[in-house]
């Protein structure tokens, strides 16, 4: 059986420098988001702001993502996703070195510079994974998404036990993320400036499934699948804890542990899409994380002890995972090229991130927390109604192009 133990070779070994490069930034990137909500609370006493002053920190990441999608694309067609990885690196590097000094503007500062290197990576991930494996794309995303995930849940006990044992939050926040993005370095001269792989025949005909005839509807459908799906991600990244804690009466200690068991599901459901994404389509797959999502949330709403609520928390982390890696690669298919893919997919996230806390957060004002959740599911359900839409476009350009 040479040809089977050949492909199966082959299989464990196409990822590349690059691949890994990419891996290892978008790492940083977990690391750098879910480790932010980690250290709210020590920055709040540290720099003396309220809470709604504090809250403008993830706000900055967002309005970042949002920035550099609308006008990244000029770097990255200048210098290529590898060395914009490398730029990222720098200044995630840079932010953190600048964060780590004790003066409070110099805190404010290096986050935002932590977060303009973040919002590269965000750009510069997909383009170079679309560029380096054009058949492979939505494994790719799936695996680095869920290196990601696996990154960020490493970041909330480092920072717990940095506190805990004297040496601050810096040292468990700042250092691993610095770390991770000297990865994104050897992009500088491993690989020379281009523009990402023009698509063959093949590849145009694979895209055919989800770009549309005429215009930017098809892209801003695909635009806005991603949105929803990163508003279900981040509304229980960001208000499940707070939930555990008005809902169970729950110590502040024990409230922040949602988050990780949310992020824990995810990390596992995206190692399994990972391998569920070559037996099946991206709408198949979504439909089904859909009942997931559904399913958790309401044991999660439900649950009458805190073990259940994270146990549930599991299973909708779970449902989450695969949502973000397939609507963007539904969204880089709709796109004229990866690249603008990517901006699209940058400016989607930060539109999510932005709009998602807000919303959940005033409806929690006025009615209360626990229907302001009842948003998830009604999220989950405009993505399954998107998801219908873009098939039917899909069939009704094959049908044309026929």
């Amino acid at each position: 059986m040479p040809g089977v133990t050949s492909a199966a070779r082959q299989d464990r070994t196409w990822r590349t420098p690059t691949t890994l490069r990419a891996f290892g930034m978008l790492g940083a990137l977990g690391f750098a988001l879910v480790g932010l909500g980690a250290v709210l609370p020590v920055l709040q006493s540290e720099l003396g702001v309220s809470p709604g002053l504090l809250a403008g920190l993830p706000t900055l990441f967002a309005l970042w993502f949002v920035a550099v999608g609308l006008v990244g694309g000029a770097v990255l067609r200048r210098v290529g996703p590898a060395r914009m990885l490398a730029l990222a690196g720098a200044l995630i590097v840079a932010g953190a070195a600048l964060a780590a000094l004790p003066a409070p503007q110099t805190v404010v500062a290096g986050l935002a510079v932590i977060g303009l290197g973040g919002a590269l990576v965000v750009v510069a991930v997909p383009a170079a994974l679309a560029g380096a494996h054009p058949d492979r794309l939505r494994r790719a995303l799936t695996e680095a998404n869920a290196l990601s995930v696996c990154a960020g849940m490493a970041a909330p006990p480092a920072v717990s036990l940095a506190v805990s044992s004297g040496l601050g939050w810096r040292v468990g926040y700042l250092a691993p993320m610095a770390l991770l993005a000297t990865l994104g370095f050897g992009g500088w001269r491993a690989v020379p400036p281009s523009r990402p792989r023009r698509p063959d025949a093949t590849d145009v005909a694979a895209m055919a499934v989800v770009r549309a005839p005429h215009g930017y509807a098809p892209v801003l459908l695909a635009w806005l699948g991603v949105v929803l799906a990163v508003m279900v991600e981040f509304a229980f990244t960001l208000w499940s804890g707070v939930a555990i804690r008005d809902w169970h009466a729950t110590t502040e200690a024990t409230a922040a542990l949602g988050p990780l068991f949310f992020v824990g599901g995810m990390a596992l459901g995206r190692l399994i899409s990972a391998a569920a994404d070559r037996l099946a389509s991206p709408g198949r797959l979504i439909a089904a994380a859909a009942l997931l999502v559904v399913g958790g949330f309401a044991g999660f709403s439900s649950a009458p002890s805190v073990g259940l609520a994270f146990a549930w928390l599991v299973v909708a982390g779970l449902g989450v995972a695969p949502l973000y890696p397939q609507t963007l690669t539904q969204l880089i298919g709709a796109s004229a090229t990866p690249d603008a893919g990517s901006r699209w997919g940058a400016v989607a996230s930060g539109t999510a991130i932005t709009v998602s806390p807000q919303i959940l957060g005033r409806v929690a004002d006025g009615v209360g927390l626990r229907w302001a959740y009842v948003l998830v599911p009604v999220l989950v359900v405009l993505l399954v109604i998107q998801q219908l839409a873009q098939h039917r476009s899909a069939h009704r350009h094959t049908a044309a192009v026929h």
